[in-house]
């Protein structure tokens, strides 16, 4: 097969992704503009950290107060799963020079790969993987620039409903993948209370990062993983935090990728990283979730519970989303 050829396949294989991409791009933007994000700087994150979670994340937690680098450490923390990640993408990839690895690590994500390790043995190529990265990387973008240009015309109650779709992502990742797993749902619901306790102590940054690596270094002890969450920023701000959650998000990305699979971990090290992205989503869902309304507290948790139900179906994170939001909706129109 020509590189063109798998360019193009790989191009093929990330269409289905689009429609997740874009829709959640959307709701990104709208939180980021109603944040105080300018359109400049709401499409800025995404053309240059390209990590949905971690973008949805920062702006929540700038929202709510938190520093400049607080949201860069939350940024690293809960992107240190793509060093495992990328691990298994080049151990899988053939042979490639260093350039084209560094370049195709930029777009390491939760779907890409998992479209790559689960493609056919002839899928197996940098080409491949670029052109499957592309579609991924275009609709993430096209979709953030649609909710940013829109977001000032669409109607306060949709902005509103908007509001839960950060915390219904969360849980439509969190939910499927803990189900059949008692001890992973005992970690998750620890963290939402470790979290909730500290915030009334420190502040929300500080709570989320302790929390985050407490419960998750607990976890390691317990949990079975085998078994089948409005401000005006300044440029200064503004520019250390693209470039540091750009540099955060890359660096788990590029390291296995100019080590070609040399690096390897203690069982103990990888089951702590593997854990961090639960005990961060929960952290983040709890008691954030309370706070998407200040009026009318449980609007935010009908939210989430529409998307829980849905998300402990395993049903795709879009309709979680989806649902959350039409939930939201419907609250606004009848309260």
């Amino acid at each position: 097969m020509s590189k063109r050829q798998a360019f193009f396949r790989g191009m093929r294989r990330g269409i289905p992704v689009v429609l997740g991409f874009i829709p959640v791009g959307i709701a990104y933007a709208v939180m980021a503009r109603q944040a105080g994000f300018t359109i400049g700087q709401t499409c800025g994150l995404s053309l240059s950290v390209f990590a949905g979670a971690s973008q949805m994340m920062a702006v929540g937690m700038y929202s709510q107060g938190a520093t400049v680098f607080a949201m860069i450490v939350a940024t690293f923390l809960i992107n240190f799963r793509h060093l495992i990640m990328s691990t298994c993408v080049y151990d899988r990839m053939t042979p490639t020079a260093l350039p084209l690895r560094l370049l195709s690590a930029f777009g390491v994500t939760d779907e890409s790969f998992a479209l790559f390790t689960t493609s056919g043995p002839a899928d197996r190529s940098v080409w491949y993987y670029l052109g499957m990265n592309l579609v991924m990387y275009s609709s993430w973008n096209v979709g953030t620039l649609i909710g940013a240009v829109a977001s000032d015309l669409l109607p306060a109650i949709v902005t509103a409903s908007l509001g839960i779709a950060l915390y219904a992502m969360f849980i439509g990742l969190l939910l499927p993948n803990v189900k059949g797993n008692g001890r992973l749902c005992i970690l998750i619901l620890l963290t939402a209370v470790c979290n909730t306790v500290l915030s009334t102590v420190l502040s929300s940054s500080e709570a989320l990062v302790i929390s985050t690596l407490l419960c998750a270094f607990v976890g390691v002890f317990f949990v079975d993983l085998s078994r089948k969450g409005a401000r005006r920023m300044d440029n200064l701000s503004y520019w250390i935090l693209i470039l540091g959650m750009a540099l955060v998000t890359y660096l788990p990305r590029a390291i296995p990728a100019a080590l070609s699979g040399r690096i390897s971990f203690p069982p103990k090290v990888r089951k702590f990283l593997k854990l961090i992205p639960y005990t961060a989503m929960a952290a983040l869902i709890c008691p954030a979730v309370f706070t998407v309304d200040d009026t009318y507290p449980w609007i935010g948790l009908c939210g989430a519970l529409a998307a829980g139900l849905l998300a402990w179906k395993k049903c795709p994170v879009i309709l979680c989303v989806l649902a959350a939001i039409a939930v939201n909706f419907v609250i606004y129109l009848c309260v």
